[in-house]
């Protein structure tokens, strides 16, 4: 039906409608399998995600090298050019 719209809301104002035919819907599945028992139990330890965790900071930085290494070129500091630099390069 040509009729069907969505809206969006904030504060119960409505700030965007669109009809149905213009909107998308994309699912994203994860499944995470483990060789053992013990593998499971270390993958729900804090102290073990911790580990295997990066800062922000740190993503950067290997981003930032690996860009440099990629192109001769230092990443932007902006947010937006960053994000625009990585895109062109990565994606």
């Amino acid at each position: 039906n040509s009729t069907d719209m969505w809206r969006v809301t904030s504060d119960d104002a409505t700030i965007a409608s669109y009809p149905t035919h213009e909107l998308r819907c994309s699912l994203v599945f994860r499944a995470r399998c483990f060789e053992s028992e013990e593998a499971l139990a270390r993958y729900h330890d804090p102290e073990d995600k911790k580990r295997r965790t990066m800062s922000l900071d740190e993503v950067l930085q290997r981003l930032s090298t690996d860009y440099t290494s990629r192109t001769g070129r230092v990443l932007p500091s902006g947010r937006l050019e960053l994000a625009v630099a990585l895109m062109e390069e990565y994606i």
